[in-house]
Formats: structure tokens, C-alpha cells, sequence
């Protein structure tokens, strides 16, 4: 029996273009031999090339520095096309021998009126981690897109390969035998090539979520030695906190427009009853990743004030401290370090052995040596499915987005930088003291250097012994798991519902345990931001 094929888009930066009984879709941006190409003129060079085959489709998308998603439906074979950071992820499935193709699995569900299953296991792995690893949903049998994919169905069966991986050096062996001012000339031709891709409009301001921080510091030194004058920045959080002091430093001596939106609980009731976080929540969720609400008031308030207009584009340093190294472990088991890096949440129960079973089956599957699969395993995980899903808070209030600091220029560089420069970040702090940054910034100081007072909460507890603070835990008293000077503990602040509410839900045996070593009395609002998100997430999965 022939397998039919629906495509259901429901996000509006698609386009498409028919032709000779085939469809092209496109979204995003890339750059193509020298050009820049917006979603319709990429569907069109879809439809001029004509491709055919998995490696000519994996030629092109290598080819593509930008962020974009493609499908091409033409008779019985579909490709589906993911950049190297999963930007616009793509939903697929088999229904009563129908392949469905959508990039919103929630409002896909609605429309059809149709009911997933979710996936228990999924479930306590989406938990303890804020991210779900391979090409797996939370639903039965429904998947998404990776990073840097090429999916091939041919009528009947699945073909999925992928175009480009992470795998950075990770020997000493050609230890660098340039000067440190030879390598920051080389990153700095990187960074001004990946600035140059962003091509904005007179009527187009480019708004940058600065901190206090080196990578979004990277983004406006480099948008002001491009000449750029169109450039919005903005910082959040509670009122004097440090990481806005620098910024506001920062965007002054650059002669740029600052902002401060200051997060209150006023602000964060008036978002609650909107309604726009359980929208949004389900929009960045989308089946596979956790919501990033960290900025989403400062941009919600940004655009109700005016302050930001349609058509402007967004810009984070998302990614640099990544692929310099900030995650690199200084021995051979880097991938058990970023498990347990990134596979904390919900820490007072056991992993299950089917878990731990399934997650090493996921990372087997990847095509790297074992001394890169710490990196392999951020990049195509963390890095895609987290990182670089908060951009969807930028989306979901209209806006256009670029992460610069993902540039395949800027990538190829560091992929070729030995693992001992790259450790802690030596070579880029190095780097950008020597030659990147513009006399305008140079001592200007960045907060993590910057010490702050201690309470005199933090300082007795960092003298109670780890199994007093565990007990301590376990009977309500926790610490915080952000950081309060951001505000972002304010935004689930006027939660009330309890722990147990949610022990007497349909969630699975597999993810109560993790709760029962919570008091039952424990108000949502104890918990860290990302531990209620993905609570939520789940409970609408199974309440279906």
C-alpha cells in the first residue's frame, strides 16, 4: 500500500514554492556561495537544484552557514533538512499509514483531534534533564529533528544521517605554534565575517540581550567596529543587580541605546494572567525541549512599552562559551561529567536502570572517538535543544533572531584549536584582552569577576556538612536554583499548587518517584524555574 503524506505548518516564517508536482519549504536564513538567501529565495534554490540524492542533499546543507530548515516533497521521498543547531525543529510521524510532517505538534493535536501517547520512560529522562536526547518526543512513536540532519523517507522506511557533528580536537597534538596576537587576528576575522552576515534595514534595530558577561559583550564590540548604529541593548532582573550594572557600562561606552526592565512581582502577575507562559510554554516545548523563561518578561515587557517594533532582530551571544571550551573537563571522562552536569534536575532518587540503559543506547549511536563524546553529547543535546531553544522566546512575540557566535567560520576555527587551549577558555580570554576587544571596553570589568557580598544565609550554609543540607532539603528548605539577582524566580512566585497535586495526576509511576522525596505540602513556587516548566510540560503530555 502506497503511504500518503501530509505536511501540516502552522508557524508563519515558512515559505513555499510549488513546482513540477514537488513542494519546497524553507525558513530562516542562510548564506549560499557568497549570498545571503531569506526562506523564499532558499525554497527557490531548492526547486532550481533539484536534488535527489542523500549525499547531494547533505552537500547543500553542509554548504549553508545560517539558521533554516528545509522540506522537499516530491513524489514519494520527502527530505527533511535541520541546520547545525536544530533552529526550527521539525515534528514527523506515521499515522494510519499517513507520514505527517508539522512544526507544532501541539496545535497539529488539536486540529486533528487526535491523541499521543506519551513515552513513560521519555518522561523520567525529560525530567531529570530539561531536554530529550535523540531524535525522540515525548510521545509514542513521534520524532523530531536533531541537529545538522538530512531525514529521507522514500515511501517506506526512514533514512536518517547527519551532514556535520561537533567534534573539536581533542589532543594536544598540534599544539598551536602561532602568538597568541597570530590566533586573536585569525578569531577576529571569524567574528567580523559572522557580524558581516547580519545584513538589518534602515527600519531594523538589532537588540542585543546584554549581561555582564563575555559573549554578548563579543556581539555589540563587534556590531560597533562593523559601524553598526541601529543597536537596542537591554538587561533584567532585580534592580541594581550587577550583571546590568556592566551592561548598562558596556552600551554607554558603545554610545547605544540601554534598557533596564526590572522584574517585579507586579510585572510577573500581570504576565501570569495573560496567559502568554502556558502559550509559550507549549510553543518552545513543542514535544522535545524546555522553555527558556529566563528573559521572556524583559522581552514581553520590551514590546508592550514599544520600546522593541515588528521587524526588529534579536541577537544573544548564545553558543561562544561552548565551542571556546567553558565545558571541557580536565579528564578522560568528560562525557560522565556532562551527564552529571546536565542530568541533575530532581536529584534526591536513583536513576532507574532502564534509564541509564536507554540513554547509553542514544549515545552509542554517536559517530565520534571517546574522548569527544562529552563535546559530541553537549553540542547535539544541550546546545541544540536547550540553548538554542530559548530563541524561541524571541519568536513566539513576533521578532527575528541570528546567534552570530554559531557562524560555520567561527565553528571551523575552534574545531582545529587543541583541547589544552580551549580548557577554561584560555585561549579566548586570552584573545580578547590581546586584540578583540575595542578600546572603548577593554577595562570595563565582566561580573564574574566582580565579588559579591555573601548573605548571611549563604555563608552558614556553606559550612554545613553535605549530608545536613541534604536532610535540610528533603524537608522543604532548598536553595535557590537560579540566580536571584535575574528575577527569574519571580515568574512561578504566584504558583499555589502543591507537589502532591501533581503525585495524585496521571503521571507515570517513573517520574513520581523522583517527587516523592519532596515534602507533599512543597508549593510549586520552592521549586527552580526549569523543575516546574518541565513539571507542567509533562502533566499536559499525560492529561491529554
Amino acid at each position: 500500500m502506497e503511504t500518503m503524506m501530509r505536511i501540516s505548518l502552522y508557524r508563519s516564517y515558512w515559505k513555499n514554492r510549488k513546482e513540477n508536482n514537488s513542494d519546497y519549504f524553507a525558513c530562516g536564513w542562510a548564506e549560499y556561495k557568497d549570498e545571503i538567501y531569506d526562506a523564499e529565495r532558499l525554497a527557490i534554490l531548492l526547486s532550481e537544484m533539484r536534488i535527489d540524492s542523500v549525499d547531494a542533499m547533505k552537500s547543500l546543507a553542509f554548504s549553508l552557514n545560517g539558521n533554516f530548515a528545509l522540506i522537499v516533497s516530491s513524489g514519494n521521498r520527502v527530505f527533511i533538512v535541520s541546520d547545525r543547531l536544530r533552529s526550527y525543529p521539525i515534528i514527523y510521524f506515521m499515522l494510519d499509514n499517513i507520514l505527517y510532517l508539522t512544526d507544532d505538534i501541539y496545535l497539529f493535536r488539536n486540529d486533528h483531534d487526535i491523541s499521543f501517547t506519551p513515552d513513560d520512560r521519555i518522561a523520567e529522562q525529560f525530567l531529570c534533564s530539561n531536554f530529550i536526547f535523540g531524535e525522540y518526543t515525548i510521545f509514542q512513536n513521534v520524532y523530531s529533528t536533531r541537529a545538522a540532519d538530512v531525514i529521507v523517507w522514500d515511501g517506506k522506511n526512514f533514512l536518517r544521517e547527519q551532514y556535520f557533528s561537533w567534534l573539536p580536537c581533542m589532543t594536544d597534538h598540534g599544539l598551536l605554534q602561532s602568538t597568541i596576537h597570530e590566533e586573536a587576528v585569525k578569531m577576529d576575522l571569524t567574528f567580523k565575517s559572522a557580524i558581516g552576515r547580519i545584513k538589518p534595514s534602515r527600519n531594523q534595530n538589532l537588540i542585543v540581550p546584554l549581561s555582564g558577561g563575555h559573549d554578548s559583550r563579543i556581539i555589540v564590540n563587534y556590531l560597533y567596529k562593523a559601524g553598526i548604529k541601529n543597536v537596542i541593548c537591554f538587561s533584567y532582573g532585580i534592580a541594581g543587580n550587577k550583571q546590568a550594572r556592566i551592561s548598562k557600562q558596556v552600551a554607554e561606552a558603545l554610545g547605544y541605546s540601554w534598557y533596564f526592565v526590572e522584574y517585579t512581582s507586579d510585572l510577573m502577575q500581570e504576565i501570569a494572567c495573560s496567559g502568554h507562559i502556558d502559550n509559550y510554554c507549549k510553543y518552545a516545548f513543542n514535544g522535545v525541549a524546555l522553555p527558556c523563561l529566563q528573559d521572556f518578561a524583559a522581552v514581553y515587557y520590551l514590546k508592550k512599552a514599544g520600546i522593541v517594533q515588528n521587524g526588529d532582530i534579536f541577537i544573544p551571544g548564545h553558543a561562544l562559551d561552548f565551542i571556546a571550551g567553558s565545558h571541557l573537563s580536565n579528564d578522560n571522562k568528560s562525557i560522565l561529567a556532562s551527564l552529571r552536569r546536565h542530568f541533575s534536575e530532581f536529584g534526591y532518587a536513583k536513576r532507574s536502570r532502564k534509564l541509564i540503559s536507554w540513554i547509553e543506547s542514544i549515545i552509542k549511536k554517536y559517530k565520534c572517538s571517546p574522548q569527544q563524546l562529552g563535546e559530541c553529547f553537549n553540542w547535539q543535546e544541550r546546545q541544540s535543544k536547550f540553548i538554542a531553544n530559548s530563541v524561541k522566546c524571541y519568536e513566539y512575540f513576533g521578532f527575528e533572531w541570528r546567534i552570530p557566535l554559531w557562524d560555520n567560520e567561527i565553528v571551523d576555527y575552534w574545531m582545529r584549536v587543541p583541547s589544552r587551549c580551549r580548557y577554561e577558555r584560555n585561549l579566548f580570554f586570552a584573545a580578547e584582552q590581546n586584540l578583540l576587544l575595542c578600546d572603548q571596553l577593554r577595562d570595563i570589568p565582566f561580573a564574574n569577576n566582580l565579588k559579591t557580598p555573601l548573605s548571611f544565609r549563604t555563608r552558614v550554609a556553606s559550612l554545613m556538612p553535605s549530608g545536613l543540607k541534604k536532610i535540610l532539603r528533603l524537608l522543604g528548605y532548598r536553595g535557590t536554583a537560579y540566580f536571584v539577582s535575574e528575577g527569574s524566580h519571580l515568574i512561578y512566585a504566584q504558583e499555589r499548587e502543591l507537589l502532591v497535586d501533581y503525585l495524585h495526576s496521571k503521571l507515570p509511576r517513573s517520574v513520581k518517584r523522583y517527587l516523592k522525596a519532596y515534602p507533599k505540602t512543597l508549593c510549586l513556587s520552592g521549586l527552580g524555574i526549569n523543575s516546574v516548566s518541565t513539571l507542567k510540560n509533562i502533566r499536559d503530555a499525560y492529561d491529554q
